[in-house]
Formats: structure tokens, C-alpha cells, sequence
């Protein structure tokens, strides 16, 4: 059974309640009907409930896909449910997490919300969280900027780790990398452009080393800054 995670989610909502022919949305917490961008009164779509807040769970039996015909004209519910069309169908709990499944036109709308609401100038961004990407190993170790701008990685083997770069946008950006060494000595290469203060790479000592980046120009050139190291002492 496949997961129905690899989808292009609205924001996290919460239900009431579910059964065989409606969803009763929660409008208390979340962003309500308004996740459902393609659900008007007689436009269907598709929705995904989740036992996990962050739709990371590998378990099929966490999931439920329902197709809907619309939504009530009160705005409280998905109307015209078939269950089960992925996943399991189960008696889901009030406060059971569900996303509508974007069609790329609602996508685009909501990218057009997000827009206008983040390009403006003196707007104040609170309470909001950075997706952790972590990862362990050696050899030629990816940073995929499409996925986070937060990294951890661990080191644990003696021997050379290259870092490189998927996905780097255009313009300027930076993120972080928090590298664990907890192995020896291992040498640490980038397989990206880096220019270091005084023209010299910073050494990985044991521990965390926490090392942070930033690009002018889409990635041509990454400024690097060791921001601290030694958190710990590499032997957990």
C-alpha cells in the first residue's frame, strides 16, 4: 500500500467528526474551511487525514484518502464523502489532523496568498517552526534546499565526507548546517564554491560544530561562518 504523503498539501486543519458521506470540519483551530481551497459549494476534491501532525509517519495505516463533492452552504462541512480511496478507513478522532490535496491551480493561489502577505515590507513573522532535515554517514552527503534550510548531519566514520548542494534557488538565501563528528578525524570537504574568513576552511573538531552559509548571487559563490563547535564531546 502506498502512502499518500507525496502530495501537494493545503495548511493543517482539524476534523470534528467523520462518517460515511461528510467530514465536519474543525473551524476552532487551524485554518478551518478555509484549507479547503477547491471545496465551493459544488466543487470536489480530495483530502488526506493523518494520525501524525506532520505527515511523516512511514505506516499506510496512518493515513486515509476521501474524495469530496463539495462542501455545506454554513461552511462546516465536506459534503458527498467516498472513504477509502487510499490508506486505511477507520474511525477517525475529533482533532485528527486533514489536509485537502491542492490541484495546481488552488496551489498557485495559495503561492499567490503567501506572496502578498511575505513580500511586504515591515511584516512580522511569529511562531513559525524550520523543517530539520538530519542524516548520518560518510562519503558524499546532499543538502536538498528544497526540503529545509536547516541540516544536521552526523559524522560517524573516520574517513573524508563531502558536502554538496541540490536545489539551490536563485537570488539570496542561507542556511545552516549543524555537523556532529563524532569519529576520529575525519577530513571534510564542499563540493560547492565557499569563501572562509581569512581564506582558511574551519577545522571539525569532535562534538557539534554548528556552521552557517549564505549566497548573493543563487549559490555561484557560499559565504561559510563557524558559528561554534565542541558542543559535547563527539563520544555519545
Amino acid at each position: 500500500m502506498s502512502l499518500p504523503r507525496a502530495k501537494a498539501y493545503s495548511p493543517l486543519t482539524k476534523i470534528t467528526s467523520i462518517d460515511a458521506s461528510e467530514v465536519v470540519i474543525d473551524d476552532t483551530e487551524g485554518e478551518g474551511i478555509g484549507a479547503f481551497l477547491d471545496a465551493t459549494v459544488d466543487e470536489p476534491g480530495e483530502a488526506v487525514l493523518c494520525a501524525d501532525k506532520n505527515y511523516k509517519s512511514e505506516d499506510p495505516d496512518d493515513y486515509e484518502t476521501i474524495r469530496y463533492t463539495g462542501r455545506n452552504v454554513e461552511e462546516t462541512k465536506l459534503t458527498g464523502v467516498t472513504r477509502n480511496v487510499e490508506g486505511l478507513e477507520q474511525s477517525w478522532a475529533s482533532g485528527t489532523y486533514i489536509r485537502s490535496v491542492l490541484s495546481a491551480e488552488s496551489w498557485n493561489d495559495l503561492l499567490g496568498v503567501l506572496d502578498e502577505k511575505l513580500n511586504k515590507s515591515g511584516d512580522t513573522l511569529e511562531d513559525y517552526v524550520e523543517n530539520l532535515e538530519s542524516s548520518t554517514g560518510t562519503g558524499t552527503v546532499t543538502l536538498n534546499l528544497a526540503n529545509s534550510n536547516v541540516f544536521e548531519h552526523t559524522v560517524d566514520a573516520d574517513t573524508t565526507t563531502t558536502i554538496g548542494l541540490a536545489n539551490v534557488r536563485a537570488g539570496a538565501h542561507s542556511f545552516t548546517l549543524a555537523l556532529d563528528q563524532h569519529a576520529g578525524e575525519p577530513t571534510i570537504t564542499w563540493n560547492f564554491t565557499v569563501e572562509w574568513p581569512n581564506d582558511t576552511p574551519p577545522d571539525i573538531l569532535g562534538g557539534m560544530n554548528i556552521l552557517t552559509f549564505i549566497t548573493f548571487d543563487g549559490g555561484t559563490k557560499w559565504y561559510g561562518h563557524l558559528a561554534g563547535q565542541s558542543y559535547g564531546d563527539g563520544a555519545e
